[in-house]
């Protein structure tokens, strides 16, 4: 159990470092971060109905340069990631941990660092879970460690966890 702990301990404080290092985020303000996902979420839901209510005029009178703004707008999207994230939780959540771990290697985008951060929220995540709930769904927290140091490999930087894993 004491083991366990330690390295629960040791992979959160890698992502951590990483986050901080990388990202310049701070994770232990994750709560409050928790928060605004939510206001976002609650957001998105407000903007859905608005775009329900708008008539067939207003549609039909948006020039195609809008359009094409929008789905420019749309590329790195943080909305698009906080949906990434939801959604490989829900996977773990319901057992489905090796799915959830191929899903993210789809995802990932050796040119969009953000896919680099949506993984070490997902694998911060993924630690939270106890070991028997890990190990009832064929997983490991050797795994989670040999999945972040394969993510940090392809975004080329495994020489800092290097330095923590060994």
């Amino acid at each position: 159990m004491v083991e366990e702990d330690y390295v629960m301990r040791m992979i959160h404080e890698m992502i951590k470092i990483l986050m901080k290092f990388l990202f310049n985020i701070d994770t232990d303000k994750v709560e409050e971060s928790e928060s605004n996902i939510d206001k976002v979420e609650e957001s998105e839901s407000d903007i859905d109905k608005v775009k329900e209510s708008e008539s067939d005029i207003d549609k039909a009178e948006k020039s195609e340069s809008d359009d094409i703004d929008r789905v420019e707008e749309s590329e790195g999207n943080p909305q698009e990631a906080i949906g990434n994230y939801n959604f490989l939780c829900a996977l773990v959540d319901n057992g489905q941990i090796n799915e959830a771990e191929n899903r993210l290697t789809d995802i990932l985008d050796v040119n969009d660092k953000s896919k680099l951060e949506l993984a070490l929220k997902f694998y911060d995540y993924l630690n939270t879970k106890d070991t028997d709930f890990l190990e009832e769904n064929d997983f490991s927290r050797e795994e989670i460690k040999d999945g972040i140091k394969s993510v940090t490999k392809i975004y080329g930087c495994e020489s800092i966890i290097s330095c923590i894993f060994n």
